[in-house]
């Protein structure tokens, strides 16, 4: 335990000394595993997801099967779509990886016909490029359980970002903690990019992505005489630093992000999905069938000019 402490106050003021560049982490928010999705966004207490190294990685000695899950996703009305590679193998020294791949096709680069003069009816902007951006994002889940009760996860990620016409690689890594507070409670925390993240651009620039703090709890309970399982899952994050205002509900120091997710399980190879995921709404199934898992995830944002978001994933035990 001392070395463990000692490494965090390392981290820490590693961190501390760092300068932050503001919304630099947007594309670490893309959320893996659809079922967490369609429960609002909530996972890092969720010993059933099939993407620990994306949520906790300190959920890896709580799983028992290998698994893996292939999902297609797609954001604002097919604008923007990503596919994601979540496996968790379990051996003597089990470990989870998660592989994103982010895609925008076809996006417009645009000038001024006359760009020494200013815009205007006469002198409008037109497309003179088409442009592909696709980001790669690489995460690798180690756990270990320090006691009956308290697991620890770190998970080193490596990201590749080809934006327009330029390229770069991002390192970094999170750090979380998993506690099993009694049979049917789950407290989790993480934070992510703990080990400032930076971005490494092939011009010579760069940009450090600010840490994030997260804080879980899941309860488990039964209703009804046939006793159907449920499941309630509370997360906030908690927004730090260059990034400290971007979250919905200002805090002041800090600002805040809030996800609500509930299972209900009526049958054993079937559970209903759904929750509240900060401004949107969410809803999904996931039907299980031998060794196969279809989840399917729904939601739909308050903001009408964002539209509806839709995700479909396949998962296999072995």
């Amino acid at each position: 335990m001392k070395k463990i402490y000692t490494i965090l106050l390392m981290i820490v003021l590693v961190t501390g000394l760092t300068a932050f560049d503001k919304y630099a982490g947007e594309i670490y928010d893309l959320t893996s595993g659809v079922r967490n999705i369609a429960m609002g966004n909530t996972g890092l207490t969720d010993v059933k997801t099939f993407s620990p190294a994306y949520w906790n990685s300190a959920l890896i000695p709580e799983i028992g099967e290998s698994r893996v899950e292939l999902m297609h996703a797609t954001e604002f009305d097919g604008l923007f779509k990503y596919d994601n590679i979540s496996l968790f193998w379990n051996s003597q020294n089990p470990v989870a990886i998660n592989l994103t791949r982010i895609s925008i096709n076809d996006i417009p680069l645009t000038k001024l016909e006359d760009e020494s003069a200013e815009i205007s009816n006469n002198n409008r902007p037109y497309a003179y490029k088409y442009v592909d951006n696709n980001d790669y994002l690489l995460s690798i889940g180690l756990s270990r359980s320090l006691n009956s009760k308290l697991n620890i996860g770190l998970t080193p990620k490596i990201t590749y970002r080809d934006v327009a016409e330029e390229s770069g690689w991002a390192l970094g890594a999170d750090i979380s903690l998993l506690y099993k507070a009694k049979t049917n409670l789950l407290l989790a925390g993480k934070i992510d990019n703990v080990v400032a993240t930076h971005v490494l651009w092939e011009n010579g620039t760069y940009e450090t992505v600010s840490p994030k703090a997260d804080l879980e709890a899941r309860f488990l309970f039964t209703m009804f005489k046939r006793e159907i399982p449920f499941e309630l899952a509370l997360r906030t994050e908690f927004f730090m630093l260059e990034d400290s205002d971007i979250g919905e509900y200002d805090l002041s120091i800090t600002s805040i992000n809030p996800h609500i997710g509930l299972s209900v399980t009526p049958f054993s190879n079937l559970s209903f999905l759904a929750g509240y995921d900060t401004n949107s709404l969410t809803a999904g199934v996931d039907l299980v069938y031998n060794n196969f898992t279809i989840f399917y995830a729904y939601s739909n944002s308050n903001e009408s000019d964002l539209g509806s978001s839709q995700k479909i994933a396949l998962g296999y035990n072995f």
